[in-house]
């Protein structure tokens, strides 16, 4: 029932985000298929780990906080008391990481004059 109210809160706050709810066999296979970003899951797989930017949601347990490791783009840190803030702090890394990754990829693809655009007057 948690994840549910996660990605309420998600969708409620960053309305553009894509949420999908996965069962925990088909994580990997999903990362993979879909390109995710960010992953959220009680026990997040090393090969998911690879993939994306982590949250590790502890199992809640009856009276104590719900804890959380969080992993983006080289940032961890632990929380003793997760709330939807720290998901949209890392939403928010792993967008600017996504945004940062495509304006480098079309840097690289723009023509110069070494390769048949125009040359540095022209520009």
């Amino acid at each position: 029932m948690y994840r549910e109210a996660l990605a309420f809160s998600l969708r409620e706050h960053r309305s553009e985000a894509e949420v999908s709810l996965v069962g925990s066999d088909d994580l990997v296979a999903e990362v993979e298929r879909t390109g995710a970003h960010l992953v959220v899951a009680n026990e997040v797989p090393h090969a998911a780990r690879e993939a994306a930017f982590w949250i590790e949601v502890s199992k809640a347990r009856s009276g104590e906080s719900l804890g959380a490791e969080i992993s983006a783009d080289g940032y961890s840190r632990s929380v003793r008391d997760f709330h939807v803030k720290h998901l949209l702090e890392a939403l928010d890394r792993a967008e600017e990481e996504l945004v940062s990754e495509t304006a480098s990829q079309d840097e690289a693809v723009t023509p110069g004059p070494e390769n048949g655009g125009p040359d540095e007057g022209l520009r």
